[in-house]
């Protein structure tokens, strides 16, 4: 029998706890809508200006209905570049949860003169992924409801990961949105820009595996013949 002593089981124990702590992921359905008042973990750092990052009222359900409201002043220092992070419950084994997509409501300020490139990034230890293609801001005012693809084919690597799929099976360190012009980077571009979000949420997009899609191939190759030949 293994004695183990005292302080050394409960540096065990709290090892543990913290490293399943740390894991936990995002369950499917799993939504930020803040109604609480509260920005649920999303911030811009100790450094930011607190009024660049907000609640408000005002989301897609109209007065009453709470939203996060992201604001940069562009130039440089402390809140110049659109971006914001959460690393709570928004960092895990996606894998493991089934979530490969992120939809959100979102509200790009009728007076922003910027364009508006919202991307999503995953960033541990530096190093990432990045949606390889933005969604692309409309500046009037209009909430539209977006979504982003968490699979290896709509994201590019930062940096040196690892592979895509070992690496959204563990915990990252953070996710972001942020408007850059090129997914190489994990800062926000240097702009004066608001925009609100809202009902960000963890959901899962059937992709058709390669199998099927020959299937489907041969299929429509089968018809076309069957058709020429009557």
């Amino acid at each position: 029998m293994v004695l183990v002593r005292p302080a050394l089981a409960i540096a065990i124990i709290l090892a543990a706890t913290a490293s399943s702590a740390r894991a936990q992921f995002p369950a499917l359905g799993q939504t930020d809508t803040f109604q609480t008042n509260t920005l649920q973990g999303w911030t811009q750092g100790a450094n930011a200006p607190p009024a660049n990052l907000t609640v408000t009222t005002g989301g897609p359900a109209g007065a009453g209905d709470l939203a996060m409201r992201i604001a940069s002043s562009g130039g440089v220092g402390a809140g110049s570049r659109f971006i914001a992070f959460n690393q709570t419950q928004w960092v895990g084994n996606y894998v493991g949860a089934g979530v490969n997509t992120i939809e959100m409501d979102v509200r790009s300020d009728a007076t922003n003169l910027a364009t508006v490139n919202l991307r999503l990034g995953f960033r541990s230890l530096g190093v990432g992924y990045v949606s390889t293609n933005p969604v692309v801001l409309q500046n009037d005012g209009v909430w539209r409801h977006i979504s982003f693809s968490i699979t290896e084919a709509a994201m590019t690597p930062n940096g040196a990961p690892a592979p895509f799929a070992n690496f959204f099976s563990s915990a990252q360190d953070e996710m972001r949105l942020f408007s850059a012009a090129s997914p190489n980077t994990f800062n926000g571009d240097s702009m004066a820009v608001i925009v609100m979000f809202d009902n960000i949420r963890a959901s899962f997009t059937p992709v058709a595996e390669p199998a099927a899609l020959g299937f489907a191939a041969i299929f429509a190759w089968g018809v076309r013949r069957l058709v020429r030949r009557r």
